[in-house]
């Protein structure tokens, strides 16, 4: 389950159309299943109906004169397969939707989520080799969103088909797909395991585009002593890190830790800097506080309800094994 995922303008989109043959590249290969689907040096271009593909789209696509079950039949018919074969397929599909009760309705006489579903229906019913969905849960409320976020995670682990799937939606990415690359200007920046993607960004982007809040990131000078690096702020503090020595001289670097890594304490101690809290943003089962660290603004997530409010100062604390440095200049993870 591989996520493409970046801002808009990225080229998410424009990978999906190439690889279902809506799109020509200029040049380079598509291979699906060891068959080339298109080669710029062999002049193989495989007409997009050829591909066995199916595609969800952002707008449903479904046919609005075509009742639901015609709208699943279609394909199947087209494929020229026999009338009680189509019937048993588009049964099975909307059993498998939970759209049983549906299948004479009209697309105009469902909810937004109901015509997704009918829209996955119609490619599960056709069973290609390949699931291609593009931002297919843009257009739903927050609530169905999550929901379907799990209809689609359970397709894919009961059907095992590689599904590759556009979003700009982080949260899509880190609980749906069993791999993410996240794009900037056409180019890949990182392709892992979410996991990995989250916990050890290879670039500063993805670092500041994974993750909600945002990662907080500080300017900062690092110096080795009996062999581990240390950083020291341009608020004056001093934080040990995880790194082994990275240099025996000072040296520019950009210190990045997540929100939910900072914890506040009581007291003043080893890693620990006091900021001024000037937001406190409660959402019921966490709370997210935005403090003053001398010319930053740091984000700090922290679970259920906290009895804090703006204008108090606090000691916050920050994990030596969380602190990664990054190189300011090639802006890139730096490993060690």
């Amino acid at each position: 389950f591989l996520m493409l995922l970046g801002p808009s303008g990225c080229g998410k989109t424009t990978i999906l159309r190439m690889i279902a043959g809506l799109e020509t590249p200029t040049a380079g290969e598509i291979r699906i299943r060891d068959k080339i689907m298109f080669s710029s040096g062999k002049g193989i271009s495989v007409p997009a109906r050829e591909r066995e593909l199916g595609l969800v789209f952002q707008s449903y696509a479904l046919w609005p004169h075509m009742t639901v079950f015609e709208n699943i039949a279609f394909g199947l018919r087209v494929k020229k397969m026999q009338e009680n074969a189509i019937r048993e397929k588009v049964r099975e599909s909307l059993a498998y939707m939970h759209l049983d009760e549906m299948a004479n309705r009209y697309p105009q006489e469902m909810s937004g989520g109901q015509q997704q579903r009918v829209a996955l229906a119609r490619m599960l019913a056709s069973e290609p080799a390949l699931f291609l969905m593009d931002e297919p849960l843009s257009n739903l409320d927050a609530k169905l969103r999550v929901e379907m976020r799990a209809e689609i995670k359970n397709i894919h682990a009961h059907l095992s088909a590689t599904t590759i799937y556009v979003t700009h939606d982080q949260v899509e990415g880190l609980t749906m797909a069993s791999s993410i690359a996240v794009l900037k200007n056409g180019k890949i920046e990182q392709l892992d395991h979410p996991k990995k993607v989250y916990h050890y960004p290879e670039t500063l982007f993805v670092a500041d585009f994974i993750g909600s809040p945002q990662i907080n990131i500080l300017n900062c000078t690092a110096e080795t002593s009996a062999g581990m690096t240390s950083i020291k702020t341009e608020s004056g503090d001093n934080f040990k890190t995880a790194y082994n020595a990275i240099s025996g001289d000072r040296k520019k670097l950009n210190a990045a830790i997540r929100p939910e890594k900072i914890s506040i304490v009581a007291s003043s101690g080893t890693n620990t800097a006091r900021v001024k809290i000037k937001t406190v943003l409660p959402a019921g089962s966490e709370t997210v506080i935005h403090v003053e660290y001398g010319k930053d603004l740091l984000r700090i997530l922290m679970q259920k309800e906290q009895d804090l409010n703006a204008g108090e100062e606090v000691f916050i604390h920050f994990p030596e094994k969380d602190i990664l440095l990054f190189d300011p200049e090639t802006k890139k993870l730096l490993h060690n």
